[in-house]
């Protein structure tokens, strides 16, 4: 097929401002509002019903143009977003209609592809008077921050203060221009992020914090070799989150910390002391001078010495209890010291290192415990089953601080609860605690705390299972690896645990008398995330004959379907997914690894939108061997349908519609096979990211044959 004319081939979408209008059209597989198409009144009157005097109810879908653009940019839509709306008035049906209208413009011309869900949006835009001032904006504005990048810094010193109008934005882009924050031209997104912490929920700065901000980023002390130094500025923003700029008398003390004999290490500045440092006053600012005295006094305490130096080590155990709280006071020093002391932290008469660590779990920016606590605290560490030949075990009390890591102690009543539990006859091996096991139920609670009685018991009740055990006793490493699926996340509910023992049981997952763990895992984890009503939908899938081969279930099939599809997908949603990543009528395993890899809890729609975009669609039409056409499909699952990334294929293939004017159409492509199929392996080896790093170093192709 020879075209003589492509002027007018390569989609609008490749060009300009997307606008809602482009996706009227596109539908959506969740079942319509039944209101849809019926005439409604121009003005509401006060007996109205909810449905009609709010944007949005709780219980609805998304207006449909709104919903196609977030699913065009993959972008998750966070209860946050669907609560806000659900509190935004109306007066009219023509004012509902103009308030999707701006939103679908925001989120169809979002161009920060790091952008994944709402929670950029609700962080500036909270209440439901800021999204009437957003509202109020026109879409030319509200395009033109929607193209900002980075949005989420954008959004990060707009915390809670609304969408920036005009004004707001040139500040912001001449923030973005700053030569100290630019590398060869282009702004350093690291050294941007650790600014726009400083200003996190302040707004930008004023003119006069303009001029403040350019000294502090010229101090010497800030510099390495000419440049701005990261890691010193990513400490300096730590320390004064969300606490806009430090004055000059604050700046001047930052600069006398980084010069205390302490934090330097041959003779330099050590960065992990500085980081460990700007841990204790993260988000509090900098001690005043009667502080930084005592600051000092706790970094010569002779435990938190070694080789007649501060242990960078015991210091970040030290950093990691006082995150976030500031020094300790006089009062706080002295039992600190006395913790230090403690003969159960000492082995061979010298504070021991693994169990500073596991004590620095528990007390995790909570500081040091009082007396009482600290009592407690002692009475742990002595007993009994904690204890091997005569010692504190490490591996035993690690386990113990993985389950209180960051809730502090256990008060009496969960004391004796936990003493309980460590007696339990279904812990015991060879009369003493089993570690195996203890170390399985640490995993479950970690950071969660004591499991209660009902916790305990459905797990005494897990371990009993008959799947679970080989040759008449509990499989360890069987049991390790199921129970590995709730780690941090506490034993799952009785309805959960019946599926559970379901899943267990089901003839499919077991092969050759064995159970296929992989799949277990896989079907388990999805169960888990699902609302009960949709547990169902997903055993009935299972039957699809696309998720099996050889009368065995295709691992890497089901994994595609389950990244791909939040809600169980119908029957024929997964055959269309499959025969958009199939190669000779079967899907080629490694589309399939590529689309989990860059699509995950999008929907088929978007899917369906990045292979039907003009330039993809073009390709797959001229192209007929396999070798090509998965290169061409690796290319559309990575590409994505944006319009940036879709310009800069056409444009290093040759394609635009001025160079092929005159040209038949495939002979301009069969001159770029190679091409397409070294873009193709980019895509395989390295998703989207390798692709756009692929084109920022590319030279445009001089075109031709």
């Amino acid at each position: 097929m020879a075209l003589t004319s492509t002027s007018n081939t390569i989609s609008s979408a490749m060009h300009g401002t997307s606008s809602p209008s482009d996706y009227a059209g596109e539908s959506n597989r969740k079942r319509s509002r039944t209101d849809e198409g019926s005439p409604v009144p121009k003005r509401l009157c006060t007996t109205t019903t909810a449905s009609e005097r709010y944007f949005f109810l709780l219980d609805q879908e998304l207006p449909r143009n709104l919903q196609n653009a977030m699913n065009r940019k993959g972008i998750k839509i966070l209860p946050a977003f669907i609560k806000l709306l659900s509190k935004v008035e109306i007066k009219s049906e023509e004012e509902r209609t103009e308030y999707s209208k701006k939103l679908t413009i925001f989120f169809i011309n979002i161009s920060d592809a790091k952008v994944k869900d709402t929670g950029f949006f609700t962080s500036m835009i909270h209440i439901p008077s800021k999204i009437k001032k957003f509202f109020r904006f026109s879409d030319k504005h509200i395009t033109q921050v929607a193209k900002t990048k980075p949005m989420k810094s954008l959004s990060s010193i707009f915390r809670c203060r609304g969408f920036p109008n005009e004004s707001k934005m040139e500040r912001f882009n001449k923030l973005l221009k700053l030569p100290q924050l630019l590398e060869e031209g282009t702004l350093n997104l690291p050294q941007f992020k650790s600014l726009s912490s400083l200003f996190n929920g302040h707004g930008l700065p004023d003119e006069s914090e303009m001029k403040r901000l350019v000294k502090l980023l010229e101090l010497p002390q800030l510099q390495e070799s000419g440049t701005l130094n990261l890691p010193l500025l990513k400490s300096l923003s730590s320390i004064f989150h969300g606490r806009g700029l430090p004055d000059e008398a604050e700046m001047t003390r930052f600069v006398n910390i980084l010069e205390l004999p302490q934090l330097q290490e041959g003779g330099r500045l050590s960065m992990p002391r500085l980081k460990s440092l700007s841990s204790i006053f993260n988000c509090r600012g900098l001690p005043d001078e009667v502080e930084m005295t005592r600051f000092i006094k706790l970094l010569e305490l002779p435990p938190l010495q070694e080789g007649g130096r501060l242990s960078l080590r015991k210091f970040k155990s030290l950093s990691s209890i006082f995150n976030g709280r500031g020094l300790p006071n006089e009062v706080e020093m002295k039992r600190f010291i006395e913790l230090l002391k403690l003969p159960q932290l000492h082995e061979g008469g010298r504070l021991s290192l693994p169990l500073l660590q596991s004590l620095s779990s528990i007390f995790c920016g909570r500081g040091i415990p009082e007396e009482t606590a600290m009592t407690r605290f002692v009475n742990l560490l002595e007993l009994p089953q904690l204890q091997e030949d005569g010692r504190l075990s490490l591996p035993r009390f690690k386990s113990l601080s993985s389950i209180l890591g960051r809730r502090g102690l256990p008060d009496e009543k969960a004391m004796a609860r936990f003493i309980m539990l460590l007696e339990l006859p279904q812990l015991q091996e060879g009369g003493s605690l089993n570690l195996p096991l203890l170390k399985s139920l640490s995993s479950i609670f970690s950071g969660r705390g004591l499991p209660d009685e009902s916790e305990m018991k459905r797990f005494i009740d897990l371990l009993e299972l008959p799947q679970l055990q080989e040759g008449g006793r509990l499989s360890l490493p069987l049991h390790k690896s199921l129970l590995s699926i709730f780690h941090q996340g506490g034993l799952p509910n009785e309805a959960t645990m019946m599926r559970f023992i379901e899943l267990l049981k089901m003839p499919q997952l077991h092969e050759d008398g064995r159970l296929n763990l992989p799949l277990f895992k896989l079907l388990l984890v999805k169960v888990k995330k699902s609302q009960p009503d949709d547990t169902d939908s997903w055993f009935n899938l299972l039957e699809h004959p696309a998720l099996q081969q050889n009368g065995r279930f295709h691992l890497l099939r089901l994994a595609c379907v389950f990244e791909v599809f939040s809600l169980s997908p119908k029957q024929e949603e997964v055959t269309k997914l499959f025969s958009l990543l199939s190669i000779d009528g079967q899907p080629d395993d490694k589309l399939l690894q590529l689309c989990i890899h860059e699509w995950k809890q999008s929907s088929l729609l978007a899917v369906e939108k990045a292979f039907s975009c003009s330039l993809v669609a073009k390709l797959i039409t001229h192209f007929h061997k396999n070798n090509e056409l998965i290169s061409i499909k690796a290319l559309a699952l990575t590409v994505k349908g944006e319009p940036e990334l879709l310009d800069k294929l056409n444009n290093h293939c040759s394609l635009s519609s001025i160079e092929i004017m005159g040209l038949t159409f495939p002979c301009v492509i069969e001159s770029h096979q190679g091409i397409l199929n070294s873009l193709g392996k980019i895509c395989f080896a390295n998703g989207q990211l390798g692709l756009k790093l692929f084109f920022a170093n590319a030279p445009r192709p001089e075109g031709s044959r």
